[in-house]
């Protein structure tokens, strides 16, 4: 997924507070939906929030891998 503001990859975040960033990627987007069905599609894999996964995870059309390094899940509060 690509930052809006900078045109940089985000990273991927792990636990113990590892991250990665790929250097090469076959698909790059600043839309969430679009990487979603990129991968979908085949394209990859992708870091995917739990609430974007859920559905297709349990339709067995995604599968969830690297569980072992799965991170913490994120506080998110939203402003106005």
């Amino acid at each position: 997924l690509v930052d809006r503001n900078t045109g940089k990859l985000w990273p991927w975040v792990f636990s113990m507070d590892r991250q990665w960033t790929p250097s090469i990627t076959r698909f790059r987007s600043a839309d969430a939906e679009a990487e979603l069905m990129g991968v979908q599609n085949g394209l990859g894999f992708a870091q995917i929030p739990d609430f974007s996964a859920q559905d297709l995870l349990r339709q067995e059309k995604l599968v969830r891998v690297l569980e072992e390094v799965e991170p913490a899940p994120w506080d998110l509060y939203i402003y106005r």
